[in-house]
Formats: structure tokens, C-alpha cells, sequence
């Protein structure tokens, strides 16, 4: 109140009220906040240290008729009415929490990149965050495939409700709505699992055109009103900001997939009429206290966006566990193949575990032949077994079924490179990268840009493509081993040292064999990729 600074002693405390003021409505849950800030420690004492710090900061805030900080079993928040962010009045190459870390917790800096990377995309500045160069993808330009029809993109919803414990379900199923609107063929979607990236506060429809190139961009936010819940969903024109549709679904009591097919059922078909005529989007729901099976689907779809070790397993653990209880439910098995295949990819498996995981992907094929996901899975289960011709022909018929699947497209690049044909690649890497270009996914995309480029010879573009990878998974040992690689070639020696350094700085159990596992057809450039590194690791 009188203008003095409240000095806060701890890293953690400093980071606790920044995670907060930067949520929306100001709320994280308990458990979300202890994984960031305390993941490295058991769960009881990362819950003892998180009582201590909240008892350590209302000690420094003062009160007035309530708390400035305050929490009960699940929740932790801010009272929002008595802070001001101050997002404008920052120094133009300013970063967010510029200078801060927490040494040893991985779910922090997670975290943070994730919201320097949305603070980037609004500012406009940090190309490696922000919109990626005309020359990589054009967003300005119609989705290729799509007749030149205007792309809508689908925002993450927000959560207004009050309730805590709920951020999976409403990905969960904006996720899902996305999917169901992409089936639709003709219109092109930008899925919210690539704008969460630029999900902000102060982002407009027309920012969203800018950065993702949807003319249309569906908004949706979730409220309680006594014991009902209800999703308010918007269409907005990017041009002008106009809404051009509006309106609110009782979300159903109980979270079953028949439930959601009625809810769904006529959200799709009125935003189906409007885009025939105009174009638009959205959807949700609750909180959690015995998981239903499309409850931990849907939460392990949102840990599985994360990319990291320990959120894997926890996707893997909810999804056998409901793979056991619905053994051929189609969402299931679909969501179980792509946590496989990131277990597979992530530790260069074996033969026998990519074929458990092909496995899983044709029982979900079976399930249901009309998912795209299915054919899209049994495709990268078919390039891993050096299987490429098979490969394309599943990554088309993903592609037939669902034209905006952006990774059905990326790997259908990828494909291509693998098999010895990386100048077919490049239209299909940038219709990925064009559908979503803010994707999770977007990193492996703009890799598999830079090894086209270096198996062409063009060194300079299989660099920078390559930064670009690496600005959105610092950690991806491929586009760390082509950016070698091509730095070797256009001969700077210790520019390659240097490269190779920052690789096992983030990979420090990295051995060039491990490239052995990569599926090309012609197995000379496994060895020339090999030997780039080696060469970088003797300067």
C-alpha cells in the first residue's frame, strides 16, 4: 500500500507468485505447482516445502479484507484485483524472468519456456518463439489441399469457473473438438495443441491471424452457474475482430464418450453451417475426483503434450490402465500408440518394441478405420521398420482421411528424406508447418526442413532451420546433429565444436551410434552423419 517493494528471499517464492500471476484467473492446483517447483523431491516433502513457502509469502503480503494469497486442499492463488502485470513496459529484447532459474527442476524450466515462448509470439520479437519466417512457411498464403479456403484455428479454452483441477479436461476436449472439426475434410484446421503456444491474455483474433494464418479463430471459455456447467463459445473474424457467432452448451454431468458425442454432435454441425457460409469454432468441462476412463485419456493426452521423461510416464501409466478396462476402444488405443511411439523414439528401441507398438496402432485401425490417427501411426511404426514405401502409403491415406493432420504431413516428408528423395519433402514439411506452426510437434518438423537442406547440399538453410528446431526443444539430438554436420561441411571447425558441445551439454549421454537406429534407406548417410559429429568432437 505505501509504494515500498516486497522483497521475497526465495527463488521458489519468487517463481510461486509468477506462475500464479500469470494464470488465468490467477489459480494454479497444488499438485501442479509442487511437480514445477519441487519435482526433483518426494511428493510429501515437495508438499511440505509448498505449505512453507505459502505460509512464508501471506507472511509478506499485507492483508486487508482477505488475503493477497490464499489456498485451500487443491488450489493456490492470487487475489488478481489487487496486482498489476506490467506485460507492456519491458525492454524490447527483454525475456521473460530474464536471468532466473531453479538448477535441477526440470518441470520449471518447462514451464518457463513455455511462457517465454507465448510471451515471444505476442511481442513479436525472438524469431525462434515467435512467427517463423516467410521463407520456412508462408501463413500467409491458403492451406495447400484446401481449395484456398480460409483456415480456422481453435484457442485454448479458459477456465472462468472458480474450480480448480480442470486444465487437462478443457485441452482435453478443445483438443478433441479439433479433431472432430478437421474430419470434416474441407476446412482447414489449426489445432489448439498449436496455438496453446501463443495462448495469452492480451492476444486478439487478429494476432492469431498474424502469427498462424486462420482467418477464423474459435474462442471458448468455461463457467459455472450454480451446480451447471457451461461452455460460451465465440467465432471471431481475424480481419476485423468482429464476432460472428456466439453461443453456450450446458456441459453434460459425468464425462463418458457418449456424453461427448452429444455435446459435440451439435457444436460441430452449427459451426459446420456457419464456415459454410462464413467459418468458425469451440468446447468443455470439470473437476476431478474418481477418474472416469475418458478422464485419464484425456489427461494423459495433456502430459504426453509436455515432452518430457516423467510426464511420459505418467501418460503411459493412466493409458494401459485404461487400455485394460476398454481393451478396444479406439481413443484409447490411439492415445496409448502415441505414447508408445514417443517411449520408442526417445530411446531408440528395439525392433520387438516397435512392433508392440505397431501392434496397438492396427488394433486401433480396427477399432475404428475412419481415424486418420490410426493410419498415421501405423505409418511411423512402418518407417521405423525401414518399411518406407508401406510408410507413404499409410501417411496418404491419414492424410485422405483428415487433410488437416499436420503430423500425417510431416512425416510423409520425413518419408521422403529417409527413402532418398528429400526435394519431395519440402512441400510436405511446410503444409505441417502450415496447419500448425506452433505445434509441439512444430520442432520435429522444422528438423526434418534442415536435413532436406543438407542432404541437398545447402548448408546455410540446414542450419538455420535447424536453430529454429532447437529454439522450440533445446534437447532434440537430431536437429543438434544436422546443425553439426553442416556446420562441418561449410568448414568452421570451431563453430562445429562449439555446436557439439552444446549438444552433450543437453544430451550428455550421446553417442554417435545412437544414429544407427535412424531409418535410412541408403545407410551411407547414417555414416555421414556419424562421422560430422565425430569430427566436431575431436576440434
Amino acid at each position: 500500500p505505501d509504494g515500498d517493494r516486497l522483497g521475497i528471499p526465495s527463488k521458489r517464492g519468487m517463481a510461486l507468485v509468477s506462475m500464479l500471476a500469470t494464470a488465468p484467473g490467477g489459480e494454479r492446483t497444488r499438485i501442479w505447482l509442487q511437480d514445477r517447483l519441487w519435482g526433483s523431491r518426494g511428493r510429501q516433502q515437495a508438499q511440505q516445502s509448498l505449505r512453507r513457502e505459502l505460509t512464508e509469502l501471506r507472511g509478506l503480503f499485507p492483508d486487508r479484507d482477505a488475503p493477497m494469497i490464499d489456498a485451500d486442499r487443491d488450489r493456490v492463488w492470487l487475489d488478481m484485483e489487487r496486482i498489476l502485470l506490467l506485460q507492456e513496459d519491458r525492454r524490447t529484447n527483454a525475456r521473460f524472468l530474464d536471468g532466473f532459474d531453479i538448477p535441477g527442476e526440470e518441470g520449471f524450466e518447462e514451464w518457463l519456456r513455455e511462457e517465454r515462448q507465448r510471451e515471444a509470439a505476442l511481442a513479436g520479437f525472438a524469431p525462434g518463439f515467435a512467427a517463423l519466417p516467410h521463407s520456412v512457411v508462408d501463413v500467409r498464403l491458403p492451406a495447400p489441399g484446401f481449395d484456398g479456403r480460409p483456415a480456422l484455428a481453435v484457442l485454448p479454452f479458459t477456465n472462468t469457473s472458480g474450480r480448480g483441477g480442470i486444465d487437462f479436461w478443457l485441452d482435453g476436449v478443445a483438443d478433441e473438438l479439433s479433431d472432430r472439426l478437421a474430419s470434416l475434410r474441407w476446412l482447414p484446421v489449426i489445432a489448439a495443441s498449436s496455438t496453446a503456444a501463443i495462448n495469452h491474455p492480451g492476444i486478439d483474433a487478429p494476432r492469431v491471424r498474424q502469427l498462424v494464418g486462420a482467418d477464423y479463430s474459435l474462442w471458448g471459455q468455461l463457467s459455472w452457474h450454480g451446480a451447471t456447467p457451461s461452455l460460451k463459445l465465440r467465432l471471431i473474424d481475424g480481419e476485423n475482430g468482429q464476432q460472428l457467432w456466439s453461443d453456450t452448451f450446458d456441459v453434460p454431468d459425468g464425462v463418458t464418450q457418449e456424453l461427448l458425442d452429444e455435446l459435440f454432435a451439435p457444436i460441430v454441425s452449427q459451426l459446420a453451417s456457419q464456415i459454410d457460409s462464413r467459418l468458425q469454432l469451440k468446447v468443455i468441462e470439470r473437476q476431478i475426483e474418481g477418474l472416469t476412463i475418458d478422464e485419464r485419456v484425456w489427461r494423459a493426452r495433456w502430459h504426453m503434450k509436455r515432452l518430457t521423461r516423467q510426464d511420459s510416464e505418467i501418460a503411459m501409466g493412466l493409458l494401459e490402465e485404461a487400455a485394460r478396462e476398454r481393451p478396444n476402444a479406439a481413443d484409447v488405443l490411439i492415445a496409448l500408440a502415441f505414447a508408445q511411439a514417443w517411449r520408442v523414439w526417445t530411446r531408440r528401441s528395439s525392433a520387438a518394441d516397435i512392433e508392440a507398438f505397431r501392434s496397438v496402432a492396427q488394433r486401433a485401425r480396427d477399432a475404428d478405420p475412419y481415424d486418420a490417427r490410426a493410419y498415421l501411426l501405423l505409418g511411423i511404426a512402418e518407417m521405423w521398420h525401414h518399411r518406407l514405401d508401406p510408410a507413404e502409403g499409410l501417411f496418404r491415406e491419414a492424410i485422405a482421411l483428415n487433410p488437416s493432420l499436420a503430423n500425417a504431413h510431416g512425416h510423409l516428408g520425413s518419408n521422403f528424406s529417409l527413402r532418398g528423395d528429400p526435394e519431395l519433402s519440402f512441400a510436405s514439411l511446410r503444409t505441417a508447418l502450415r496447419l500448425s506452426p506452433f505445434d509441439t510437434e512444430a520442432f520435429h518438423q522444422l528438423g526434418e526442413l534442415a536435413l532436406a537442406n543438407f542432404m541437398l547440399g545447402r548448408m546455410p538453410e540446414a542450419v538455420e532451420n535447424a536453430d529454429y528446431s532447437l529454439a522450440r526443444r533445446p534437447a532434440y539430438f537430431y536437429a543438434h546433429v544436422i546443425k553439426i554436420n553442416a556446420i562441418e561441411a561449410l568448414g568452421d571447425v570451431r563453430a562445429a565444436a562449439a555446436a557439439h558441445r552444446r549438444l552433450m551439454a543437453v544430451k550428455p549421454g550421446f553417442s554417435p551410434d545412437d544414429l544407427d537406429w535412424l531409418p535410412f534407406r541408403d545407410r551411407s548417410w547414417v555414416d555421414k552423419l556419424k562421422s560430422g559429429v565425430r569430427r566436431a568432437a575431436s576440434h
